[in-house]
């Protein structure tokens, strides 16, 4: 009786120590903290080797409260293997690790005939849980799974769980670049299948491509091989398939259990993962009562998703946001790690450009000239009479730029120059008064006398004398030091004999005499402008304006 007391104050003990462990340390020591994608929004972490169970080593605590014999316990490394003959001589009372279990073998009693891990038939149909091959270890019999219902060395029960066959599939065949992250090696004489995580990075350590192929072309020593597990790199060891006591081609065919029969067409079959060097992966339809290896996984912690996103004018670019350099639109993925290393928030960052029009710049321009000098050109802009001229320029990205605002007013002026003519010779003189007057912060800067509208050549002083006898047009024009232009009236001369009853003269738009005629009031063809149109009939005077489209 003492020693019974003994014994039951130890388990009750071991109880309370596991029991207090339930909520376990997010960051497991041992896991192999690479994620694996199952799904498109799920990832699991795979333990650090098989897992592995001594029927008379302890006992341990399970997840519905109760009190196992035995120890549960994962590989030192990934290419450890259980001792063969442990494997075949597998019972209740055998003292070794063994490591190949048949179908649904926790411990749990799941209506199964047979459920211990220890237990061997030859009969698929003793392993239906419940007694109905269309059960699964998942849901309302999840305590069939090796993983879920066991303590695991220090880890908890429910920290860990076995692969459905969808997920093994997803592994193998459906991640992004499945096919390049998967293929049969050896590490020293072991063979086996590597599974490369999705995060893989061949920078450091470069990998051979996998493909159906002896075992011996990608072949590592123990350092080369810590050198790719350091970097996520997991390896499954090919220990064949173990029925009744017989072992099936041991370091060539590779099994490990999923947790999902294969369907109502194939009821006593469960889904395993199979390889060979023949076949790099698939998912088998694998009798019950082989016994094949598990290897557990453990989900990552839940990844958080964010979108943030934003919209800037293009004139902007480029611009840091939330710590990135951005030199066009786009879409920018950061991930945050928890404490552990884990991918724990995910966050899309978007920036969009939009065609940004700046401010519109107004120039007010505005002046006053004598009412003689209309119509006026200023600017470039015609002015037929005084008035406001406004209009909006576009810039190369067709936005509203520059708005001109122009406003001309008149005064009325004597005439600026005076014309001196005698029988000998004759000047036309400037009233240099009168010009500092009008625009009191400019000074003349040149002169050019006209006759009949074209330039005098060398007539460029402010006075221009001629011996012959003086007929024509006559016209002085002169040029401000902001480069505008001046003109003087037009004086005409005609020798009295020759002097008519009418006369016709024709001005283009800047003031320029284009067209006369004496005794001959008919307006010519004209190109295309405005004009103004001075006639005289006996002594009488008129101006009209004309424009020709």
């Amino acid at each position: 009786m003492q020693r019974r007391s003994i014994i039951l104050f130890l388990m009750f003990s071991l109880c309370a120590s596991v029991v207090h462990a339930e909520s376990p340390d997010p960051c497991i020591d041992g896991t192999l903290k690479h994620g694996f994608s199952v799904s498109a929004y799920k990832k699991v972490l795979f333990a650090p080797g098989n897992l592995q169970y001594n029927a008379v080593a302890g006992s341990h605590l399970c997840i519905d409260g109760t009190i196992k014999p035995g120890t549960w316990r994962f590989a030192e490394h990934q290419w450890d293997l259980a001792d063969e003959k442990s494997n075949r001589n597998k019972s209740e009372f055998n003292d070794a690790w063994i490591d190949l279990f048949a179908w649904g073998t926790s411990g749990w009693n799941s209506g199964a005939t047979y459920f211990n891990p220890w237990e061997n038939s030859r009969a698929t149909w003793d392993y239906y849980i419940n007694g109905d091959p269309a059960n699964s270890m998942t849901g309302e019999y999840r305590n069939a799974d090796w993983a879920i219902y066991n303590t695991i060395g220090d880890d908890a029960p429910g920290t860990w769980r076995t692969l459905t066959a969808y997920e093994w599939s997803y592994i193998i065949n459906m991640r992004r670049d499945a096919s390049q992250l998967r293929g049969i090696a050896s590490i020293g004489d072991v063979h086996g299948l590597v599974l490369l995580p999705d995060d893989y990075d061949q920078s450091d350590v470069s990998l051979p491509a996998f493909t159906p192929q002896p075992y011996s072309v990608n072949s590592y020593d123990i350092n080369e091989w810590l050198k790719l597990e350091s970097i996520g790199a997991v390896f499954l060891p090919a220990e064949g398939v173990m029925y009744g006591t017989w072992i099936n081609r041991p370091n060539y065919y590779g099994y490990y259990w999923s947790t999902t029969p294969m369907g109502s067409n194939i009821p006593e079959l469960a889904g395993a993962l199979e390889f060979s060097e023949i076949s790099t992966a698939t998912i088998s339809s694998t009798a019950r009562d082989a016994q094949i290896p598990v290897r557990p996984v453990r989900e990552t912690p839940p990844v958080s998703k964010q979108e943030q996103d934003t919209t800037v004018c293009d004139t902007l670019m480029p611009i840091t946001w939330q710590g990135h350099e951005w030199t066009s639109d786009g879409t920018v993925v950061d991930t945050v790690k928890d404490i552990c290393g884990y991918d724990s928030l995910i966050v899309l960052l978007t920036l969009n450009t939009e065609i940004c029009c700046q401010e519109i710049i107004t120039i007010n321009q505005d002046t006053a000239v004598c009412d003689t000098l209309m119509p006026f050109t200023w600017r470039g802009v015609l002015f037929a009479e005084e008035g406001e001229r406004r209009w909006i320029d576009k810039n190369a990205r067709d936005c509203d730029s520059i708005e001109y605002i122009y406003t001309l007013s008149t005064f009325h002026c004597e005439r600026l120059y005076d014309f001196i003519v005698n029988k000998y010779n004759w000047q036309l003189l400037c009233n240099n008064e009168r010009v500092r007057q009008l625009f009191p912060e400019l000074t003349v800067s040149g002169y050019q006398w006209y006759k009949d509208g074209t330039a005098i050549p060398d007539a460029t002083e402010d006075n221009f004398s001629e011996q012959n006898e003086l007929q024509g047009a006559f016209q002085l024009r002169l040029q401000m030091d902001n480069g505008r232009y001046v003109w003087s009236e037009i004086l005409t001369i005609q020798p009295a004999q020759t002097q008519a009853t009418s006369r016709i003269r024709i001005y283009n738009h800047n003031g320029y005499l284009f067209y006369q005629a004496e005794g001959d009031t008919t307006i010519p063809v004209l190109p295309k402008g405005l004009y103004f149109i001075q006639i005289e009939q006996n002594g009488e005077q008129r101006t009209e304006k004309k424009l020709i489209p």
